[in-house]
């Protein structure tokens, strides 16, 4: 072999090639999955593909935008309608459907439907939305709180002493004579409930026996007293004593008096 065949000689570089068959390795190792970032919510995270779930984030930003862009009248009425149909669930259909409470014995149904106030609060509690307890509860708060204003009849008949029932029946005998039956009735729930009410309509009762005998003195004159008769009364310890003077009783002197000063008989 000459020397310029070994000059030109180059190594041939080993034949490389693909085939599993011949050795060529392999990367087996698992690849890092991707990590959410701090900007993107979770709920729009896909963790097993590390990737973002851009259909669901752009469908909640649009949903953002349109409340932004005037949608919130929208919004609130969906939201008040939402509680309104919450709070008509078990509700009457209207303000007669609900029912009274158990009532104390004494009391009966038909007083507490006629007294005003139960129509105000049925009609109240439907419009508010109260259910079938919170009117009962205000039944019986109103109840507990009328009872409180009544007075002790008990105490109240020993308040008078031990003829009590008859200065009642007197009173409510005089009253049930001079007033109509409305007037009476308002009467017996206010002045006849207690003992200085019982007072007060004797007091009247006695004013008014002597509004009436001062009339029928008026319209039918006593007989005449000469001037030894009236001298004879005004002897009379009802006349000039103050532990025993009767108006009544003086009255009388003092016009027969009068009368004879006018006829010239003094």
């Amino acid at each position: 072999m000459s020397e310029e065949q070994l000059e030109t000689t180059e190594p041939v570089a080993p034949e490389t090639t693909s085939d599993l068959s011949r050795g060529t390795e392999i990367n087996t190792e698992p690849q890092p999955t991707a990590q959410r970032p701090e900007i993107i919510p979770e709920k729009f995270w896909n963790a097993d593909s590390g990737e973002v779930n851009l259909e669901d984030m752009a469908k909640s930003y649009a949903h953002l935008e349109k409340f932004a862009s005037g949608k919130q009248e929208e919004v609130r009425e969906a939201v008040i309608a939402e509680l309104k149909t919450e709070a008509a669930e078990g509700l009457p259909e209207d303000s007669k459907g609900y029912n009274l409470p158990p009532l104390m014995e004494g009391l009966t149904e038909e007083m507490v439907e006629e007294n005003p106030l139960t129509g105000w609060w049925r009609e109240k509690c439907h419009a508010t939305g109260l259910d079938q307890d919170q009117f009962e509860d205000g039944i019986n708060q109103y109840i507990q709180f009328a009872q409180q204003q009544q007075p002790d009849i008990e105490q109240e008949m020993k308040n008078l002493g031990e003829n009590a029932k008859e200065r009642i029946q007197a009173a409510n005998n005089w009253a049930s004579t001079m007033l109509n039956p409305e007037q009476f009735e308002v009467l017996q729930q206010t002045l006849g409930l207690s003992a200085r009410g019982i007072e007060v309509m004797e007091t009247l009762m006695e004013s008014s026996k002597q509004n009436i005998s001062r009339a029928n003195t008026v319209a039918m004159p006593e007989r005449e007293l000469d001037l030894s008769q009236v001298r004879e009364m005004m002897n009379d310890k009802k006349y000039f004593d103050p532990r025993f003077r009767d108006k009544d009783y003086v009255r009388k002197v003092d016009e027969a008096f009068g009368r004879l000063q006018l006829s010239g008989k003094l």
